[in-house]
């Protein structure tokens, strides 16, 4: 990003321009269980002292509580556990071969195959987290929770594999026009297993998620957070040489500048928040299972994007900066850390 250093573009909310609907909650249980979820992911020693301070930056509690407002104090515990162990195993996974990301994937689901196993004193910080996890998770979620959270963590973690080995046969990003990238991307967007965990404390039967609108509908929700992530996380990413981002995708196929596509990337998102609200208007006579299905998708939406500007994970100390003017100043620097500097 050598030629744009220095330069600033402007970041679109193309969220607050469509009006969305769904407003900022928070989850009441965020102060005291944001206190007990760090000290646990501290006391299992993964990082260093710095990379733990960063950690704490990112405050995942938050991300959690912003996306499950209405959760109770355990199931929003295993929320935010739920965001450590996605951000572990991208931290591993991110400087990885496909062989190395296999491998990886394999430890984060192996507590499953028994739950009561002691943990290695010699154990992988991801295996630690993960046995933690799997064992709070199993024990609270519903066994719809659990069937739809195991699936689609599995099919997510196909995804980062496959992005491993992209990062060593792959010069160029997979194309935004033939849908190469984007295929891939609501895979490892890990939107889906976040999905899951609305229904924590839920029973449904299998005919609810069959209806052609409730599908569509996840979908839509899959592809937004997916262009919002890659449009607030770009900087962070570019700084690594990360090429698995949909503006580094449209930049490429367009041959534009990143100003461009993050306007592309705008009218994408804005066509599908459109739709996301056109279908809830069409089901809102539907039963109140539907109408929190929706609710809760409408809240994770916003309540990633509201993340994205309430912590330093993507713009550093400036973040709130950032949030107000909307403009970025560009850098060059090449770099890999845990939260922006």
């Amino acid at each position: 990003m050598a030629q744009m250093d220095g330069q600033t573009v402007y970041l679109p909310n193309p969220l607050r321009d469509m009006k969305w609907p769904w407003a900022r909650r928070m989850n009441p249980f965020y102060e005291e269980v944001k206190e007990e979820a760090d000290y646990w992911f501290m006391s299992l020693k993964c990082f260093d002292e710095t990379d733990n301070k960063n950690f704490i930056r990112c405050d995942f509690a938050r991300l959690a509580a912003l996306c499950y407002p209405d959760l109770k104090r355990e199931q929003y515990r295993l929320a935010c556990d739920m965001f450590t162990l996605f951000f572990l195993f991208d931290e591993y996974t991110d400087v990885a071969n496909g062989k190395k990301a296999q491998e990886l994937a394999d430890l984060a689901l192996k507590p499953l195959r028994n739950l009561n196993a002691e943990c290695p004193e010699n154990a992988h910080a991801l295996e630690k987290v993960a046995i933690g996890f799997w064992r709070r998770f199993m024990a609270v979620a519903s066994e719809t929770c659990q069937e739809l959270f195991i699936k689609s963590w599995r099919e997510y973690a196909e995804g980062v594999v496959q992005e491993a080995k992209d990062r060593l046969e792959r010069t160029v990003p997979r194309s935004f026009y033939t849908g190469d990238l984007m295929r891939l991307r609501k895979l490892t967007a890990g939107v889906a297993p976040c999905i899951a965990m609305c229904f924590i404390g839920k029973e449904c039967p299998r005919g609810f998620f069959g209806d052609p609108a409730l599908i569509r509908l996840v979908d839509v929700t899959v592809e937004i957070v997916s262009f919002e992530n890659d449009t607030y996380s770009f900087q962070k990413e570019d700084a690594t040489g990360d090429i698995h981002n949909l503006l580094q995708a449209i930049m490429h196929d367009q041959a534009c500048s990143l100003q461009n596509a993050l306007y592309y990337a705008e009218k994408e998102t804005k066509c599908r928040a459109a739709e996301f609200m056109a279908i809830a208007k069409t089901l809102h006579s539907q039963d109140p299972d539907v109408q929190t299905y929706i609710k809760d998708l409408g809240t994770l939406i916003i309540g990633h994007t509201l993340w994205s500007f309430e912590t330093q994970r993507y713009f550093g100390t400036v973040h709130k900066k950032v949030e107000k003017e909307r403009k970025l100043v560009l850098s060059a620097e090449k770099k890999r850390v845990v939260c922006w500097e």
